[in-house]
Order: structure tokens, then C-alpha cells, then sequence
């Protein structure tokens, strides 16, 4: 016990200020949300609309359609995780995006092309982290796959609250394989950015 008194004007005060901050925070996950939904929407129809003019723009379509399924697996299926992650790399392999081994397993990572840039958001829709690196003054657009971090931290699925508190440890380790797949000119999408898999993590067997 302690003869001092408790000061619930304050007490208050700090609950108020969190529950506003909990709701400022609830307001800007739900407008990123909507956002990127927009942006996903638009999206699809340019690839319904648009009809592929060779095999890689027809591979990054399937690629897309891959992703979204990898997405919606439960994070116990890894082997169906790895089916798509070889479908991928057949992909990237047949269209001349990248050999069969990627560059991120290769042993020590060595001088890095691609400097540090910026944490940029968590999108729930894609299940991904998206951040950037820079090449001299040129941005590159990255993404890390949600479940290939939860695969490096070795749980099972980690909150949304804790997305960039995670990616911030797992730093490193994802930058240094964006760089490798950088250096072997594995791009994907439109404009050409960094994608990385949990496959990409994985020791070579």
C-alpha cells in the first residue's frame, strides 16, 4: 500500500488520449485499405481489358492470379506454398527474368547495389510489405510477402498492429535479398519492382 494519492484526472487523461489514438490509427488502416483495394480494382480490369502481347506479360498476369492464391493459404500448407513459389520461378526462368536459383539463397550477400530507403505500409488485401530502396537517386519499389517474414520469425501469423515492427527487425535479412534479386534483374510488375517469396529465403537443398 502507498499513502500516495491516485491521480485519476490523469489516469483519464492518458486512457482518453490512447482511445483517440487507437481511433486515429483505425482511420488510416481502413483508408490504406480502401485505397489499395481501388488501386487493386483498377488493376484487374486493365488485365481483363488488356490482352498480353507476349509470354512474359502473360506470365506476370498468372503471376498475379499465383499470388493472390498463395495469399488466401493457410500457413500450414507449405506444400502448396512451394508449388506456386517453383511455378514462379519457372516463370521467371522461361522468360528470362532470372535463373533457377535465386540470388537471395547464395552464400554471404557481398557489396550491395541498393541503399536503405523507407517502410512504406502494410496491405491486409495483398499480404505484403511494402517498402523501397534506392539506387543513386532512383526509388525502387519492393514488396515482401507477409508470410515469408512470419517464416523467417518462425510464427505462425503475426497481427497487422505488428507488420512494420516486424519488418524493422527482419531489416537486414530483406534488404540484402531485395538487393541480390536487384543485382540478377528479377523485376516484376508495372513499374518494374523488387517482389520477394518465402522460397527466395530458403537455403538452396
Amino acid at each position: 500500500m502507498t499513502d500516495k494519492p491516485l491521480d485519476l484526472d490523469s489516469h483519464r487523461g492518458m486512457a482518453a488520449q490512447k482511445a483517440t489514438d487507437i481511433r486515429r490509427e483505425l482511420v488510416e488502416i481502413e483508408s490504406h485499405a480502401l485505397e489499395s483495394r481501388e488501386r487493386q480494382t483498377a488493376l484487374e480490369n486493365d488485365l481483363l481489358l488488356v490482352a498480353a502481347a507476349s509470354w512474359p506479360e502473360a506470365a506476370t498476369k498468372a503471376r498475379y492470379i499465383l499470388d493472390l492464391y498463395a495469399a488466401s493459404l493457410p500457413p500450414e500448407d507449405t506444400r502448396h506454398r512451394d508449388l506456386v513459389a517453383a511455378i514462379l520461378e519457372d516463370f521467371a526462368r522461361l522468360t528470362g527474368q532470372g535463373g533457377a536459383r535465386s540470388p537471395c539463397r547464395s552464400q554471404g550477400v557481398g557489396h550491395m547495389t541498393l541503399r536503405q530507403s523507407r517502410f512504406i505500409s502494410y496491405e491486409y488485401d495483398r499480404m505484403v510489405v511494402l517498402f523501397s530502396m534506392l539506387d543513386g537517386q532512383k526509388e525502387i519499389p519492393c514488396a515482401v510477402s507477409t508470410s515469408a517474414m512470419d517464416e523467417l520469425e518462425g510464427v505462425v501469423r503475426a497481427k497487422a498492429t505488428q507488420r512494420e515492427a516486424q519488418f524493422m527487425r527482419l531489416r537486414d535479412r530483406i534488404e540484402a535479398c531485395a538487393d541480390g534479386k536487384y543485382q540478377a534483374t528479377e523485376f516484376e510488375g508495372t513499374p518494374p519492382g523488387i517482389v520477394l517469396r518465402s522460397i527466395d529465403f530458403r537455403k538452396p537443398r
